[in-house]
């Protein structure tokens, strides 16, 4: 709204047949400053930083343009895409300007610190997180990858771990086949339905459902006539359950030295996602209806 009084002054000089100077046009805002001033020594490794030197500049030898600036080789990086150098400021230099004056410099092509990034410091003591792998990096190998849960690894679902490892004010409906409501890694992580009595017959909640008190079986349920099951289990094995499978890999309880971890399974039994189980089939049939009866 800070611009409707010069609008209106424009508007009325033009209206009344008068001529007004245009109003000036904002001064160019320069570009964001790639200054690192935010970022402590303290998180630099070694008063390093990563140079992409503009050979079409016309840069001087590595050793040559070190010297001009006043930094000292460490050693080259070379990368399909590029040549980095790794130089490093001396302990008499303020290492923040050399940065600017380096990410200024017209034989430059880029110029960053050589930050140390930190690795997650939530690793979950579930057997098959890293499998034979003995650190995270190890993990993310073969062999060691074909016998862990790579795909957590690579995806950095550790890091995530470090603000929350998941709530149990969160509900997730898994609408599959249902899941083995006894498994050890899932057990603590069923949803309970806080209306509902269990066993006795009754819609207690008053939600159309009798006995919904970790989820439901809509195989067989209509609108018209209802029906369905209170009990969402899956009857196959649960080697098997696709239903009890995909749970796991949501809320699979963390930390407690079994099976796998889920992505939200939490790190005791407390904490961690609730999973609400929806069955609409069997590992070889599910329905639209039930689908959308769930």
């Amino acid at each position: 709204m800070r611009h409707l009084p010069v609008a209106m002054l424009v508007l009325a000089s033009a209206l009344s047949g008068g001529s007004a100077a245009a109003p000036a046009p904002p001064a160019p805002t320069a570009p964001p400053s790639l200054s690192t001033a935010l970022v402590p020594l303290s998180e630099v490794h070694q008063r390093e930083i990563l140079v992409e030197l503009d050979v079409s500049s016309g840069a001087k030898s590595v050793s040559q343009f070190c010297a001009q600036v006043g930094v000292a080789h460490v050693y080259t990086l070379p990368l399909s895409y590029a040549d980095y150098q790794i130089v490093r400021v001396p302990a008499g230099m303020d290492y923040h300007e050399v940065l600017s004056q380096l990410q200024n410099n017209p034989q430059v092509k880029s110029a960053g610190p050589n930050v140390i990034k930190h690795t997650s410091e939530t690793i979950l003591n579930d057997p098959l997180l890293l499998g034979d792998a003995a650190t995270v990096a190890g993990g993310l190998e073969d062999p060691a990858a074909k016998n862990n849960q790579w795909s957590l690894l690579l995806t950095g679902c550790l890091d995530a771990w470090d603000n929350t490892t998941g709530s149990p004010e969160v509900v997730v409906a898994m609408v599959d086949t249902g899941a083995y409501l006894e498994h050890e890694d899932l057990v603590n992580r069923f949803w309970v339905n806080p209306g509902e009595v269990p066993g006795n017959g009754i819609d207690d909640d008053g939600n159309g459902f009798i006995d919904d008190v970790n989820g439901y079986d809509f195989q067989g349920w209509l609108v018209e006539t209802g029906g369905g099951d209170p009990d969402p289990t899956d009857p196959t094995s649960d080697d098997i359950s696709h239903g009890t499978a995909t749970a796991s890999i949501v809320a699979a309880q963390g930390n407690n030295g079994l099976g796998m971890a889920g992505v939200a399974g939490g790190n005791s039994a407390g904490n961690g996602v609730r999973v609400m189980v929806l069955r609409v089939g069997t590992n070889t049939n599910i329905t639209v209806s039930a689908e959308i009866g769930a």
